[in-house]
């Protein structure tokens, strides 16, 4: 299976650069395909909006090219 692929990774920051409000984390793959595309990112946020914090991850996947990838 030939295609196109693209890793990426993107982090943002909300706030001032001493103390962030939010930081957003993304590194991710991209694959596109006559057979369709598939994606696999890991995303991750953390908020300091005192006096509460608090920090998440996820990993999206989807894959509609019937192949693993």
């Amino acid at each position: 299976m030939s295609g196109s692929a693209r890793i990426q990774s993107v982090a943002a920051t909300i706030g001032p650069p001493s103390a962030p409000y939010f930081s957003f984390n993304v590194l991710g793959l991209l694959y596109i395909s006559s057979a369709g595309m598939a994606m696999d990112l890991d995303l991750s946020l953390s908020a300091q909006l005192s006096p509460f914090s608090f920090t998440a991850s996820f990993n999206l996947l989807f894959n509609t090219t019937s192949q693993d990838i």
